[in-house]
């Protein structure tokens, strides 16, 4: 299994009944609903240092991953007269359709001023609806209390942002509709930490994806035994049919554990239907660089989704071919 931690670049929590405070640099966020009214919470997650991995082979495209957002509680809690635990609670995630500045105010209770804040996104800019514009509101889970930390799934929304280039604001955490609706005497609140705090207890967005290990390739060279074993880390079980995808080769001694890297190691990719294989990308050379080794670059625009590929691969030395043993990397090709 392969995991990546993103962690966020700026947050904010609004506050409705507050309209122009802002908590840009609070060490805290603070959900509520009832006697005050709601508050939410802005939070953007920076994609870049994703996007050079993916680049240079190292992860696989987004889509391919399952996004988890982990949430660390502020607990215990000192709580005001008027407020009570979160207890039995249902949250969701929006994806922020408006650029939105994080501010500098620091505290819920009297405040400071500032942008953004529950009815602008800026100084200059008011948010399209108050309290954050948002869309793909998506209901991740029901939470038994708010002294545990939350894992809220967030791959759909993560994948809107797939390729890289889209309008990347952030994500909206916020009790669902039903929540906010409800009013009362007290306070409801759930308190969970920023990436402001000075401990480890940071939220983040986990990335988790299937690794895929081939047994040995069975490589036998001429006059003597030297056994490759070819493994491909990153492989995923599915491709969207759009983009490239690069995909590292591990080659090792099969004996000896010793990563080695090939410069005539060959690859073929064929179709699989039924019982039937045919030659879909005929045998070709892998390309080996000293920058990144053995890897596999794959375009996707042009292979038929809803099938399955195999990949092959074979060694040459000047007359001779090796071919791999039985084993056999497959992957299938689905529509974006």
């Amino acid at each position: 299994m392969g995991t990546y931690r993103l962690y966020p670049s700026k947050s904010n929590t609004l506050i409705q009944n507050t309209p122009t405070i802002n908590t840009g640099l609070n060490e805290v966020m603070e959900l509520w609903y009832g006697e005050d009214g709601v508050t939410r919470h802005l939070i953007r997650f920076e994609f870049s240092g994703y996007n050079q991995q993916y680049q240079l082979g190292y992860v696989p495209h987004i889509t391919g991953t399952t996004a988890t957002l982990k949430l660390y509680p502020c607990y215990p809690i000192r709580l005001e007269t008027d407020e009570v635990f979160a207890n039995s609670f249902d949250l969701e995630v929006g994806v922020v359709q408006q650029d939105w500045d994080e501010g500098e105010g620091y505290n819920f209770i009297g405040g400071t001023a500032g942008f953004s804040n529950w009815t602008s996104a800026a100084t200059l800019t008011e948010w399209a609806s108050a309290g954050g514009d948002y869309l793909y509101q998506v209901f991740s889970g029901h939470y038994n209390a708010a002294n545990e930390v939350l894992s809220l799934d967030v791959t759909d929304e993560i994948e809107l942002w797939s390729n890289f280039t889209g309008n990347n604001f952030g994500l909206i955490v916020k009790y669902t509709d039903d929540y906010e609706a409800l009013t009362g005497e007290n306070k409801t609140i759930a308190k969970f930490f920023t990436e402001k705090t000075h401990t480890y207890f940071k939220p983040y967005i986990e990335l988790i994806w299937t690794d895929s290990y081939s047994a040995s390739s069975g490589i036998t060279m001429s006059g003597y035994d030297v056994d490759y074993k070819i493994t491909i880390p990153n492989l995923l079980e599915s491709y969207p049919n759009y983009g490239i995808a690069n995909i590292p080769l591990k080659i090792y001694q099969k004996y000896t554990s010793t990563e080695v890297t090939i410069d005539n190691l060959e690859f073929r990719i064929s179709l699989i239907d039924g019982n039937n294989k045919f030659t879909f990308k005929d045998w070709d050379t892998v390309p080996y660089s000293d920058s990144y080794g053995n890897r596999l670059t794959i375009m996707f625009d042009y292979f038929y989704y809803k099938h399955k590929y195999q990949i092959e691969f074979r060694y040459k030395i000047d007359d001779a071919v090796y071919y791999t043993s039985n084993d056999r990397f497959e992957f299938k090709v689905v529509e974006a």
